[in-house]
């Protein structure tokens, strides 16, 4: 029977299962036979009825059993229905397959010269972000694998990990690049960092960080002096809570390519996450030099200067930010951030409404409506878009927890406490498994406050202070501190919150000199 390679799995219909470089999987005979359908017609919308004739020979079944069994394949593939990469549902009319389709050799039979060495693969330009990854691949196409041992940054720079599209199309073009020559390095740590930031928009986090530590560990062991295998390394750790690690691996990715502008971007967010928030911005404004043109050094600066206590500055470098990309997730919520904080609900909730339309998985902008609904009186209202939060892909614990803080003013106790339980436990897990970032604590001591025990709030506030936490502006505001706000303890904890304002200073002072570097 023949076997096939669909997108990353390869299929093998004799034993139904469906090998990835990470997982294998058993379909139900049905599904594996509705997944046949497809492949035998790659990029063409195959209608209801055919399927259901196809994988249904012998049987009237309705339309309802085949959307059921699709939803079976897609959820083993783990494509989304929304941002599909294997299924795409055309309405009306019946189902594509999206990913490209080679019909493999049998493990008995000796690849003759046509494959010896390489794969053949059949190009299917199925919708125009397809055309455009699949016209990145020509330099790994086989013929010209020499290249694709050393990518061009030109060919990296294309792709956009902070986005689930960008970081998907990332994901296909290195998948592809990997099975084509095993042997490159920057095929493999192009893949592993793909990996790494599916953790993102995907359950399971620590998963994927797993994932993409082992790949560029293979990566590094290919080619030990590489910038991006390096910066794989890095990104594996950071994704993984490991942020020690992830700083000397993102600064050595610098030591080796002092032009690698995301390591930078990167080891400044480490460094923000650890407490050196002044060291952070010196790294933002040297990204800002460096390309002047681009958001993401603007949108990051105003984050730091957020956190270090310097709104209006923080608020300059943001808009600065929303000229180059005006719906900048980062920079936009950093307005909205500085807006909720100075009381001006209508300019926030207009600001995260039209961030939701452009950025509708963006569990922030939803968290961030709903504590405006609270702190204005809308209990109900807090309560459903808390409620909507934590019912997305990949819910938020700091909306469990002021949902939490919303049922205890409801009266409904019960319900407030098992939030709150649900918040405490998988903290509690990241802490015992290592993971050094200051969420955690503060979750723990978000999530003792609102059960009245001050001094463990205290103790886990503490904690993450210790760690790296540095928004001493946020914390002294918000509701979730409530009962600690006043308490001596509490206040001096913050002094590290102080000298890192101190430190951050310089920076600020020097921003409009940095902004002059956008019209220069």
């Amino acid at each position: 029977m023949t076997r096939y390679r669909i997108g990353e799995f390869a299929v093998d219909p004799s034993d139904g299962t469906l090998r990835s470089p990470t997982r294998v999987a058993r379909l139900e005979p049905k599904v594996m036979a509705v997944l046949l359908v497809l492949a035998a017609e790659p990029g063409t919308v195959v209608p209801h009825d055919l399927l259901m004739d196809r994988a249904w020979p012998d049987a009237h079944v309705t339309r309802g059993a085949l959307a059921r069994t699709i939803s079976l394949l897609r959820r083993t593939l783990g494509d989304d229905v929304t941002c599909p990469r294997y299924i795409e549902t055309v309405p009306k009319r019946g189902y594509r397959l999206l990913a490209e389709v080679e019909a493999l050799p049998h493990p008995d039979t000796p690849a003759g010269p046509a494959t010896a060495g390489r794969s053949r693969w059949r190009p299917f330009s199925l919708v125009a972000t397809t055309a455009v990854v699949i016209a990145m691949m020509a330099p790994t196409l086989p013929g010209n694998r020499r290249a694709a041992r050393r990518m061009p940054p030109s060919i990296e720079s294309r792709f956009s990990n902070q986005t689930r599209l960008g970081n998907e199309n990332a994901f296909a073009y290195y998948t592809r690049a990997v099975a084509m020559d095993r042997a490159s390095a920057d095929a493999q740590a192009g893949l592993a960092i793909a990996y790494a930031f599916r953790g993102n928009y995907l359950p399971g986090r620590a998963h994927w960080a797993a994932v993409a530590s082992d790949m560029a560990t293979r990566a590094a062991a290919l080619d030990p002096a590489n910038v991006r295998v390096t910066r794989a390394l890095a990104i594996a750790d950071f994704q993984a809570g490991r942020l020690r690690q992830a700083a000397a691996e993102f600064q050595r990715a610098i030591d080796l390519g002092p032009d690698d502008e995301p390591s930078r971007n990167n080891l400044g967010r480490v460094l923000m996450m650890t407490g050196d928030v002044a060291s952070a911005l010196s790294l933002f404004e040297h990204n800002i030099a460096a390309a002047p043109d681009r958001a993401y050094g603007y949108a990051q600066l105003a984050q730091g200067l957020a956190i270090a206590g310097f709104p209006r500055e923080a608020a300059a470098a943001g808009r600065a930010a929303l000229v180059w990309e005006p719906y900048a997730l980062d920079a936009q919520m950093v307005l909205a951030r500085i807006d909720v904080l100075d009381s001006n609900w209508n300019e926030a909730r207009s600001r995260l409404v039209r961030l939701r339309e452009v950025h509708p998985d963006c569990g922030q902008c939803v968290v961030q409506l709903g504590l405006i609904d609270q702190l204005t009186g809308d209990l109900a209202g807090a309560a459903e878009r808390y409620s909507e939060a934590l019912a997305m892909p990949l819910p938020i614990p700091a909306a469990a927890l002021r949902l939490a803080q919303v049922r205890f003013a409801q009266q409904r106790a019960r319900e407030a406490r098992a939030l709150v339980a649900a918040v405490e436990g998988p903290a509690l897990s990241d802490i015992a498994v290592g993971s050094q970032l200051p969420a955690p604590r503060w979750q723990l001591a978000g999530a003792a406050a609102l059960r009245g025990d001050a001094r463990a709030a205290l103790r886990w506030y503490r904690e993450a202070v210790a760690i790296g936490r540095r928004d001493q502006s946020w914390d002294r505001w918000d509701p979730l501190f409530t009962a600690i706000r006043s308490q001596p303890d509490f206040l001096d904890s913050q002094r590290p919150f102080e000298v890192e304002h101190v430190a951050a200073a310089a920076a600020a002072g020097r921003l409009p000199a940095t902004l002059a570097s956008r019209r220069d």
